[in-house]
């Protein structure tokens, strides 16, 4: 099945492009990705291990702009079509 990936800063910088195409098994889930990527890009798992940021705030990871919890990675399947998000969040303001 072919799924999308976006990524925000930083990790983008460690692919080279914000949105790719991945190629992955029927069935495969959220953490299938994640480990393919980690794979394909020597970085993305330093990366993303850091948090991606400073401070080591953790990212957010969305299918179809739908929130996946981190402990919910290894369970949420994805199907032909979907569009993983990898996003620091944005934290700040007054």
């Amino acid at each position: 099945m072919v799924i999308e990936v976006k990524m925000g800063d930083p990790l983008w910088k460690v692919v080279g492009q914000r949105q790719i195409t991945l190629e992955l098994d029927d069935g495969a889930t959220v953490a299938d990705a994640l480990a393919h990527l980690q794979t394909a890009y020597p970085n993305f798992r330093a990366t993303l291990k850091a948090g991606g940021t400073q401070l080591g705030v953790p990212f957010n990871f969305f299918v179809n702009r739908k929130l996946v919890k981190e402990e919910d990675l290894t369970n949420r399947k994805l199907k032909a079509g979907d569009t993983l998000h990898i996003l620091a969040p944005i934290v700040g303001g007054r």
